[in-house]
């Protein structure tokens, strides 16, 4: 049975944006408003990463937590269906996510983990190419989409493009200031890192909710696990980043080999 809330706030332009807000403003601002106006408990802005092969979270908003967070890598098939629908349709409604072929391959990793059962993702284009997805993400018994809340997603992902874009622009600008930048090798190297570090936790958070795990294992895993979380700390101090609590800080659930060629236009804001 599927099941759906009140009519949606379709107030999505009040986004209260600055023009000349920073990406990650601008996606904490839109996931929020998004998430408001579809009354939906998840939305998260995704960029794709590793050649297309996984979807890096940049940006997610939990509704009822109003919590904000980032950082989890899901995984894609090769090849993926869920690529190759998302890119042809301006929405990819899917009310029972777990099973549509469509999502299906995001079942196990993400979907299910997160209690997930519905999902409305807006494909985010640039150039007539797929770079990302806001995904709004339901919890609960499946959702059957309205129109107002297509149209309310629609226009959130329309303003995630249209400043990204725009940010793109100012980055190529001869008058842009460039505040002084971490060494370009130490940056990579960081990056580097941070994709070994977000393998290893993601291996050993599969392998602490392995049924029946021996006591002894599930503690080494989890000493692991806060290493790993340790490191993660020290990174973002070394780069001279703010660190992500730990209470924020979203579950990893796979890995990608290299940031996305987006990815530094959103760390360069």
């Amino acid at each position: 049975m599927t099941t759906a809330p009140d009519a949606p706030n379709n107030d999505t332009a009040g986004f209260a944006l600055a023009p000349d807000a920073p990406l990650p403003e601008v996606f904490r601002r839109v996931c929020e408003a998004a998430a408001d106006a579809v009354r939906v408990e998840r939305v998260g802005v995704w960029l794709f990463v590793n050649g297309d092969r996984a979807l890096r979270c940049v940006s997610l908003f939990e509704r009822s937590k109003r919590r904000h967070s980032k950082g989890a890598c899901v995984p894609l098939a090769v090849p993926s269906e869920y690529v190759r629908a998302v890119a042809m349709t301006p929405l990819l409604a899917a009310p029972e996510a777990r099973t549509d072929p469509r999502t299906a391959e995001l079942g196990d990793a993400y979907l299910a983990p997160n209690g997930i059962t519905s999902v409305l993702d807006a494909p985010l284009m640039r150039d007539d190419r797929l770079v990302g997805v806001l995904c709004h993400e339901h919890v609960g018994p499946p959702r059957v989409w309205s129109d107002p809340e297509r149209r309310a997603a629609r226009a959130a992902a329309d303003v995630v493009v249209a400043r990204m874009t725009a940010a793109e622009s100012a980055l190529r600008s001869p008058n842009r200031v460039e505040a002084p930048p971490t060494p370009r090798a130490e940056r990579n190297a960081g990056h580097d890192f941070r994709n070994v570090l977000s393998e290893i936790l993601a291996h050993a958070e599969l392998v602490a909710r392995t049924p029946g795990l021996p006591p002894s294992a599930a503690a080494r895993v989890e000493k692991l696990i806060a290493a790993t979380h340790r490191g993660s700390a020290l990174l973002h101090k070394l780069l001279g980043e703010p660190a992500q609590p730990a209470s924020e800080a979203p579950t990893a659930t796979g890995l990608s080999d290299d940031t996305g060629e987006h990815e530094p236009l959103v760390e360069a804001q």
